[in-house]
């Protein structure tokens, strides 16, 4: 299991490692094959942004994650994994976390098609901490918004 916490900023050098080595990932669920314009949605958000890291057991960061608060809902538009593998360890941590902040129910940007939308939609495989409530188009991406359970 993960651990996720909320941060005022990235380290530079881990992001560029996580991307190098999960581009493939990345690139196919986000579409960002610009590591640099990826990397600037992180640094240069605006000033109501919310950050957050996830580290394993070892304390070796694994994601990075950003949102914005919209209300009862946490906004989260973006994110970046050290695996494909990540995302599905974050889960339980990340519901809490958001709790905390008093957040009722989350939306993520995703691609529609891409496993991340299916992974989405489908409560995040973890019905007991998600349910799914709705999506709607935003441009290219999907807004799909689950209830925190």
């Amino acid at each position: 299991m993960h651990t996720v916490n909320k941060i005022t900023e990235i380290d530079i050098d881990v992001f560029n490692t996580m991307y190098e080595a999960n581009k493939t990932q990345l690139v196919s669920n986000i579409g960002f094959d610009d590591l640099e314009q990826f990397r600037n949605t992180f640094v240069y958000a605006a000033e109501d942004k919310m950050l957050f890291q996830a580290v394993d057991d070892s304390s070796i960061i694994t994601a990075y994650y950003i949102g914005y608060p919209e209300n009862d809902t946490a906004y989260m538009c973006n994110m970046i994994t050290r695996t494909e593998d990540t995302l599905p360890l974050t889960i339980e941590s990340s519901a809490n976390i958001l709790k905390s902040l008093g957040f009722t129910k989350v939306s993520f940007c995703v691609k529609e098609g891409t496993s991340t939308y299916n992974y989405t939609k489908a409560s995040m495989n973890r019905p007991e901490l998600y349910e799914y409530l709705t999506e709607k188009s935003i441009g290219d991406y999907m807004k799909v918004t689950l209830r925190l359970v």
